[in-house]
């Protein structure tokens, strides 16, 4: 197999005033005094020895500890290298975890946008849609959270830890908009007008997908 590029060489620039002193100046328990210069160029090299070691990890094809990949985003995040960060996801040197997913939601609300999408993207490899449909409807993203749970709750009842039904969705468009509420309870009575209940609809639903829109009875024949 051929050769995978290289992970990025981290960055020893730290953009810190080289005057910054004074206020920005703090005691250790040794009596030494550190400011904002020397507290920087410390978290470059840090950092940059969390990157040769994340880097070693991959070229050697070894997982990397989740709770180095948490502390190497954070300090990531702390400098404000976010770009070093994305070429790692891009090389994937990062493993999937749930609590790394969740670290990049939360950044991508301030700091990361696109880790929203690694995020969701790392919940779903791991088989956490019901966590997605969680934060879908924190979001009030209702269409997009159904859609996600009838293409997974057929295939995968036993992942849906955060025990999400139809009804979290219904009554989360009622509390925000009646009409989107029938909107959605037309759509979804639509869907199943054919079926007895929703069991038979997750059924069915499983059926035509694995068999190609016909049952199994008629693939045995």
């Amino acid at each position: 197999t051929g050769s995978k590029p290289p992970l990025p060489n981290p960055s020893h620039h730290y953009d810190g005033d080289e005057n910054d002193g004074g206020d920005d100046e703090f005691k250790l328990p040794d009596g030494i005094a550190w400011n904002a210069t020397a507290i920087g160029q410390c978290l470059d090299r840090f950092c940059a020895v969390l990157i040769e070691y994340t880097r070693t990890m991959h070229r050697i094809r070894l997982k990397l500890p989740t709770s180095i990949s948490m502390l190497l985003i954070r300090v990531l995040r702390e400098t404000n290298k976010l770009y070093t960060l994305h070429q790692l996801f891009q090389y994937h040197a990062f493993p999937d975890d749930e609590k790394l997913a969740m670290e990049l939601l939360e950044m991508s609300s301030t700091s990361y946008p696109a880790g929203k999408q690694l995020g969701i993207d790392m919940l779903l490899r791991l088989g956490r849609w019901s966590k997605i449909c969680r934060i879908l409807l924190h979001e009030n993203e209702i269409e997009t959270g159904v859609r996600l749970f009838l293409e997974k709750y057929p295939f995968d009842k036993k992942n849906n830890v955060e025990q999400i039904q139809l009804t979290d969705f219904l009554e989360a468009a009622l509390k925000l908009d009646p009409i989107r509420f029938y909107h959605l309870y037309q759509g979804l009575n639509m869907i199943m007008s054919s079926h007895h209940s929703i069991f038979s609809y997750y059924s069915d639903y499983y059926a035509q997908t694995l068999y190609g829109g016909h049952s199994a009875e008629e693939n045995n024949l």
